[in-house]
């Protein structure tokens, strides 16, 4: 099982994340509810928002595995903070932290600033929605520019993998070598849709 991902240029290149991850027929659709930091006993143990993106998408993590998933498989993060400055000032922490447990899968996403979460000391809530082949599965493919979904050739560009442009908006360029392999906790994944920049 592979999405489709498009990403029509009329809406400009995306940075960190895709337009639209078109899943094939006859996939099992998750919905996964809005994850924050809490620990077994329902506090959130730190006020780090890298930290606390981290554990949000371990916890999203373990709802996807306990399905039988893999990060590859989510096709949307909805992503809630409570301070979009603060955000903005760690993206290169929040990037790592994205990475070490997603790799360099980029889904389509949202980011919404919130003047606050109903769990107390949460600055990170993460919903997902994944969809799950009925058996065996493929990575991501891509990048797609059309709404056609007709795949365009891979650049070594700034793009979907560059550190700190796992989070959506903002990216740092880096070029890497093609075929490279990239892990997240919760296992290998290949490279990530590259989404190329006009040039």
């Amino acid at each position: 099982m592979s999405y489709q991902v498009l990403n029509p240029e009329s809406l400009g290149a995306p940075r960190g994340w895709n337009h639209g991850m078109l899943a094939p027929a006859g996939g099992r659709i998750l919905f996964v509810a809005g994850q924050t930091a809490r620990d077994d006993h329902g506090r959130i143990p730190t006020d780090d928002m890298a930290e606390q993106w981290e554990r949000c998408l371990e916890a999203v993590m373990e709802v996807v595995g306990s399905a039988g998933g893999a990060p590859e498989h989510i096709g949307r993060l909805t992503i809630y903070v409570t301070d979009r400055e603060v955000y903005l000032k760690n993206l290169k922490s929040i990037g790592a932290a994205y990475r070490k447990v997603m790799g360099r899968h980029f889904p389509a996403m949202a980011l919404v600033e919130v003047s606050a979460l109903v769990d107390e000391g949460a600055l990170v809530e993460i919903e997902a929605t994944a969809v799950l082949p009925q058996e065996g599965f493929h990575s991501v493919e891509g990048p797609a520019t059309e709404s056609t979904g007709k795949p365009s050739p891979a650049k070594d560009s700034p793009g979907n993998d560059s550190p700190g442009n796992d989070t959506p908006g903002k990216s740092t360029p880096e070029k890497d070598s093609p075929g490279k392999e990239s892990s997240g906790k919760y296992g290998p994944e290949k490279d990530g849709p590259r989404n190329e920049r006009p040039d």
